[in-house]
């Protein structure tokens, strides 16, 4: 996975469920991400996967494991539903790549 490399982002307020979220919506994140905290907190199901190497902007490849599918995401109004890497973030809670860019630029 290529993961968060990009300086073109916006943060937003989202939320899973009834807990708010802080969002980054990232065009060059190559995929989706959950802060495998939040998904502790929140108790969102995970499932195992195979582990995978995250490339960070500053470089650094971090070794993750597992995947939340199917996850309720409201921002700013609208519906999300889409699978979430878990990934030990800072300052965010997801981070929305290239998966969904297609589902915000309407």
């Amino acid at each position: 996975m290529s993961g968060l490399t990009s300086k073109n982002s916006i943060s937003l307020w989202g939320n899973i469920a009834k807990n708010k979220v802080i969002v980054l919506v990232d065009c060059g994140a190559s995929h989706n991400f959950i802060y495998a905290i939040v998904v502790k907190q929140q108790q969102i199901p995970i499932t195992h996967t195979k582990q995978y190497i995250v490339e960070v902007g500053d470089g650094r490849n971090i070794r993750c494991e597992g995947v939340s599918k199917n996850v309720k995401l409201q921002i700013q109004g609208m519906k999300i539903q889409q699978d979430l890497f878990a990934f030990e973030m800072t300052r965010m809670d997801v981070v929305l790549g290239m998966e969904c860019w297609h589902l915000l630029v309407r």
